[in-house]
């Protein structure tokens, strides 16, 4: 009698899964189902490919050696892989990005220093340990300078310490190095992103660097919630910095995050209000 063998896969997070499986000779071909669940600023997909991958003939040593066979079954798993990250990569975008385009610079401005108290770019210097280099705030106001009980100098090698024991640049990685930092006392969130530049005079080869973007307390969960998208701005930081680009425009950069943290937390409130019914 005719059966069929499913077997579920869940894929990493970057969209990709693999699975080992035993052939055996009842095996007459392979299909492919595949389906993407969504997240708060993605939509689901699903792929159903109709056509049979391959078929698979019953192997006879003399026409078709068992040493093709699985040839032709690890092309056709390499094929899964392929269409799952086109899969991955080709998910329609929710309207976030369409929120964000909207909001306008009158918002901007009015917001500006009221959810995003400031961005600074730190640095772990070898005798100082962890030190500001670069900054964008508005922590001398009123609103931020009345919390701060010791003062923006010593707030500032605060939260520069905090962030590289958050992000532990111990070992090397390529890969996105991300956490935050909480403030109960001067009522502050911070997204943390590390950055490692190849630097041979620099204790492990790397300077470590950690960009502090701040928040509000009230926006604080919004900006997290969301920060993928500013990624792209920081990945221009991070071009800058590796190219050794001068530090006023690690500063125009600096401040162009700031900026799309305050668009990313205006459009994020927008946003989580219409899906709330409010």
């Amino acid at each position: 009698a005719n059966s069929t063998l499913t077997y579920p896969l869940s894929t990493g997070s970057q969209g990709t899964a693999s699975m080992l499986f035993t052939l055996t000779d009842e095996m007459a071909y392979i299909v492919l189902q595949a389906s993407y669940a969504g997240t708060p600023t993605q939509d689901s997909s699903s792929f159903i490919l109709e056509d049979v991958i391959i078929t698979i003939p019953q192997p006879e040593p003399e026409v078709f050696p068992k040493w093709l066979m699985y040839t032709i079954i690890g092309g056709s798993i390499a094929l899964v892989a392929i269409i799952s990250f086109i899969i991955y990569k080709l998910t329609r975008p929710k309207p976030f990005e369409a929120l964000m385009e909207k909001i306008i610079d009158e918002e901007i401005a009015t917001y500006y220093s009221i959810m995003s108290p400031g961005v600074i770019l730190s640095i772990f210097d070898q005798k100082k340990g962890p030190i500001p280099l670069v900054e964008d705030h508005s922590l001398s106001i009123a609103r931020y300078r009345n919390r701060i009980a010791i003062g923006i100098e010593n707030f500032l090698l605060k939260i520069s310490d905090q962030a590289y024991s958050s992000l532990g640049f111990e070992e090397h990685t390529d890969e996105r190095r991300t956490g935050s930092i909480r403030l109960p006392r001067e009522q502050m969130i911070g997204m943390i992103h590390g950055v490692q530049l190849e630097n041979k005079a620099a204790r492990g080869g790397f300077e470590n660097l950690s960009l502090i973007v701040l928040a509000d307390n009230e926006y604080g969960n919004l900006l997290l919630s969301y920060q993928e998208f500013l990624y792209e701005d920081i990945d221009k930081l991070i071009s800058k910095l590796k190219t050794r680009k001068p530090l006023s425009e690690v500063q125009e950069t600096i401040s162009e995050v700031r900026r799309k943290s305050v668009i990313i937390m205006l459009a994020a409130q927008q946003y989580e209000q219409a899906q709330n019914g409010k």
